[in-house]
């Protein structure tokens, strides 16, 4: 028993500490979600016959199988669009994968699986009030001793492409603040510096690299942060200072680096300039327009089973593209249509668009009903969910977000742990 308790508790440590390699050891993420993969399932069987959740946690957060199917959708869509167009691709199989294999990770947390414990900190609190910021610092560490990659201007970590670095330091930033404000009173004084400078390392990063992924976000955060936290606990005018002094500090940040502020407003001019029956110039967001509308013009000449990687390219030379969109725009989507859904749509046709928009509206809706509840901890997990969901959802209008293997490792177990004691801390 002593040493059973022993793995336990060496395992729940190692699941709570599992983000600190995320952007810094290229195989970090993967090993775990594969060690927990195989551990749950073992879990799994051995306690087969135990139940998963009360009558009122089903009610009330809904069914352990909308999850299920949030994890496995996308992975299932690329097997129905393969199976369709009669093509095999293996690789197309290997991100979306990742997500389904936290789904006995996540059925095994649901039945208390690491998280039984009720004087136990939950794994979502550790990760937003220690883990995330030392995260953040660790990774400020390797980012200042790394030398400018292959990006050029742009960088990251040796094998974090800028837009993904960008977009998930700003995402450890914003839930940071989450987590230190709301448990300061639970904090000691050297947590409490760690979080600030964690939340200060994350925000001087995303700014240096000079990515607008993921910044859509932060008005959102902010909203959702004063709703939920600042009014009811400081009123009105304390939580106009709060918003000020943030958005002051993000102010005086990019005027010490004023890359970032200079592409949000070469966006907006782009966006007016774009010709919407005429040829467009071969620029950054002009390009992005142009493949949205690319994306719709293959996505209707075959929805039931999409077109793969690239068999969209028999129509690159259709007539009725070739009048807005140059040759270099038309072949740049060979790299992916810098949309999460639209990618996914075109790849796996409308099973992909299905499957994106169940793993989103499934999260957001669990996240919505938690936020309602009047439990602490169950509130607080649904404030990270939803900050979490809309993260990735709005930094996907830009980018692909589960193109890439570790993502989807990452997103798969941050969205297993939360989904899973959200509704365990109700029960």
């Amino acid at each position: 028993m002593a040493l059973n308790g022993l793995r336990h508790i060496n395992l729940r440590n190692l699941l709570i500490i599992s983000p600190l390699g995320f952007m810094t050891y290229r195989h970090w993420t993967n090993g775990i979600v594969f060690l927990f993969f195989v551990l749950s399932l073992i879990y799994l069987w051995r306690n087969r016959g135990h139940q998963t959740a009360s009558p009122k946690t089903a009610s009330s957060m809904g069914s352990d199988l909308w999850v299920v199917a949030c994890l496995a959708g996308l992975v299932t869509a690329v097997g129905i669009g393969q199976l369709l167009r009669q093509h095999f691709y293996a690789p197309n199989f290997d991100a979306p994968l990742r997500l389904a294999m936290c789904i006995p990770i996540y059925l095994a947390l649901r039945k208390g699986w690491l998280t039984s414990e009720q004087n136990h900190k939950p794994i979502t609190v550790w990760w937003m009030t220690v883990i995330f910021p030392l995260t953040l610092i660790w990774t400020l560490v390797c980012f200042l001793l790394t030398a400018p990659n292959e990006w050029g201007v742009h960088r990251g970590t040796y094998f974090v492409d800028p837009l993904s670095f960008s977009s998930y330091c700003l995402l450890f930033s914003l839930l940071s603040i989450g987590g230190l404000t709301f448990h300061h009173r639970q904090l000691g004084r050297l947590e409490i510096l760690l979080s600030v400078l964690g939340i200060l390392s994350g925000f001087y990063m995303a700014i240096i690299v000079n990515s607008r992924t993921g910044w859509l976000n932060v008005p959102f955060f902010l909203a959702l942060w004063s709703y939920f936290y600042l009014w009811p606990q400081w009123g009105t005018k304390r939580t106009l200072m709060v918003i000020a002094l943030i958005l002051a500090c993000l102010v005086g940040m990019l005027i010490q680096h004023p890359g970032l502020a200079e592409k949000f407003l070469l966006a907006l001019h782009e966006i007016k300039a774009y010709k919407w029956d005429e040829m467009n110039p071969d620029q950054s967001v002009i390009m992005r327009i142009s493949f949205y509308r690319l994306a719709f013009f293959y996505f209707i000449h075959n929805p039931l089973a999409g077109w793969g990687d690239l068999g969209w390219q028999t129509l690159m030379n259709h007539p009725e593209i070739t009048r807005f969109a140059s040759q270099y725009t038309r072949e740049s989507t060979s790299h992916g249509f810098h949309n999460e859904i639209i990618t996914n749509s075109i790849r796996s046709g409308v099973w992909g668009l299905i499957a994106s928009l169940m793993f989103f509206g499934v999260v957001l809706q669990r996240a919505v009903n938690g936020l309602r509840q009047d439990h602490a901890k169950v509130k607080f997990i649904s404030f990270c969910l939803m900050a979490f969901i809309s993260h990735l959802l709005l930094a996907g209008i830009g980018t692909e977000i589960t193109n890439l293997v570790f993502l989807c490792s990452f997103i798969g177990l941050s969205l297993s742990v939360m989904l899973a004691e959200q509704v365990n801390m109700d029960t």
